[in-house]
């Protein structure tokens, strides 16, 4: 918490001590019965929502969850044209997402001799078993990225080629 406080007198704070702040609260500390999630952007951005959030709770009145809610991650078909935008995105912003994405380009380019992450990525277009390839590495490293967040699936279902991430998310086959 006085680190948090610390953060929030300084004038101008570092992306990454942010998003390292982030991280921590949702992985690293106790989950309690009642809680409030912020998004934000930037130093500024925290303040006014926590300042927001603290006038909020003053008047606020709380229930007890009566069921737990169960997750479901859900694997069906795929549009490549969001493809190349996600494949980007992950790889260059989430390390996590990075490493299987990393793994999968390993294994399909020793076993193909073709480069999985040009495909991932939009510099190759790639041919059918490239592209349901690059899906399915999409798919386990979204799952991993979930995970690394403390989110896993109670329910996992597959449509098609798809079948094969789901398999991966409920533990039934490794990434390989």
């Amino acid at each position: 918490m006085e680190h948090l406080h610390g953060l929030l007198c300084e004038s101008t704070v570092d992306a990454s001590l942010l998003a390292d702040l982030a991280w921590t609260a949702a992985v690293g500390r106790s989950h309690f019965q009642y809680r409030a999630g912020i998004v934000f952007n930037d130093i500024d951005q925290l303040r006014k929502k926590l300042e927001k959030l603290a006038e909020s709770s003053a008047d606020a009145e709380y229930e007890t969850p009566t069921e737990t809610q169960k997750v479901a991650f859900i694997y069906t078909a795929h549009e490549d044209s969001h493809l190349i935008d996600l494949g980007l995105s992950l790889y260059t912003t989430e390390p996590v997402a990075r490493d299987v994405l990393d793994r999968c380009h390993e294994i399909f380019q020793r076993e193909h001799g073709v480069s999985l992450l040009d495909v991932i990525t939009g510099a190759t277009e790639g041919d059918s078993a490239s592209k349901n390839s690059a899906v399915y590495a999409l798919e386990c490293a979204l799952t991993d990225l979930w995970k690394s967040v403390g989110v896993s699936p109670d329910i996992v279902v597959g449509s098609g080629s798809d079948e094969i991430a789901a398999m991966y998310a409920a533990g039934v086959l490794t990434l390989e």
